[in-house]
């Protein structure tokens, strides 16, 4: 019956990587749609690296996704082209709110959207958090049944998690730990990684006897958790971040990919952690063989 659950709940979470992969995909061939229309307007958008303005808008528009450069002209590399365009030596600071109206045929997309794996407000973070919320209430009730104030803290750090998962609180660190350590850019480009895996260390070998005191299959299951949890939470973290600077903060379709694999890897870690406490729990917990 556990092998059953976990079999389902792995579906759940490749149909909802397939979602996101399907949705972006919408998304991407809407934005590119809008930037041939502004282009079909006359639309013709001049722009500097010395202008801070011009670079912050061509930022905006790499991040609709789409060819930017069907409006927007580099008059760095095309000088002459923007002197002949140009009429007179002023242009009007503008700003572009992009608010696509999706067509009925666009509904999946809409659906799709709720299922965005980068979005705090969304059915998949609500997912991520419960898993989390399910891990912390275990732990509480393996504590109230063996006394161990290791399973306490545990439950009080997996209630953290699940908080942090929709708040981010994590996010936090990283722009003052970026101005003190001078990274701008690379697999540390989030640089809340380095505190939070300096403080996983710390925790690992505060409950390594503990760890090793458990049985042998759970023990087995609960490194396997922790380990695809933390490939998703850190390794793919790492390398999105380096992407995502790399390519100009641009959210397209292959750092959404690799946002849907590290919330996957997670979300994975999770359920094998939720499994591997079941399992304890129904041999050792009291008050789970009562409920059962």
């Amino acid at each position: 019956m556990n092998k059953k659950i976990l079999y389902i709940l792995l579906i759940i979470i490749i149909v909802l990587i397939g979602l996101i992969i399907f949705s972006q995909s919408k998304n991407q061939a809407a934005n590119s749609s809008f930037l041939e229309c502004l282009k079909d307007s006359g639309v013709v958008i001049y722009g500097t690296s010395a202008c801070p303005a011009c670079t912050q808008l061509k930022n905006d528009l790499l991040a609709i996704g789409g060819n930017v450069d069907l409006i927007y002209i580099n008059c760095d590399e095309n000088s002459q082209r923007c002197a002949e365009e140009m009429k007179g030596n002023y242009v009007p600071e503008i700003q572009i709110y992009i608010n696509i109206n999706l067509e009925p045929s666009l509904l999946l997309y809409k659906i799709g959207e709720k299922f965005n794996m980068d979005n705090e407000i969304s059915i998949p973070t609500w997912f991520a958090q419960t898993l989390l919320f399910i891990i912390a209430l275990l732990f509480a009730l393996t504590y109230i049944d063996e006394k161990r104030k290791e399973w306490l803290f545990l439950s009080l750090i997996f209630v953290f998690l699940s908080i942090d998962e929709g708040a981010e609180l994590h996010e936090l660190m990283i722009r003052p730990f970026q101005e003190i350590l001078g990274i701008d850019s690379g697999l540390f480009f989030f640089t809340w990684i380095i505190p939070i895996t300096i403080i996983i260390f710390i925790l690992g070998n505060v409950f390594l006897r503990f760890f090793l005191s458990l049985p042998k299959k759970v023990k087995m299951l609960l490194f396997l958790s922790a380990f695809v949890f933390l490939l998703g939470a850190i390794g793919i973290e790492m390398i999105s971040g380096a992407y995502w600077r790399a390519n100009n903060f641009v959210y397209n379709m292959n750092y959404r990919i690799l946002n849907a694999i590290e919330e996957g890897l997670e979300n994975f870690g999770s359920i094998i952690a939720i499994y591997a406490l079941i399992v304890y729990t129904k041999e050792n917990n009291k008050i789970i063989k009562k409920i059962i």
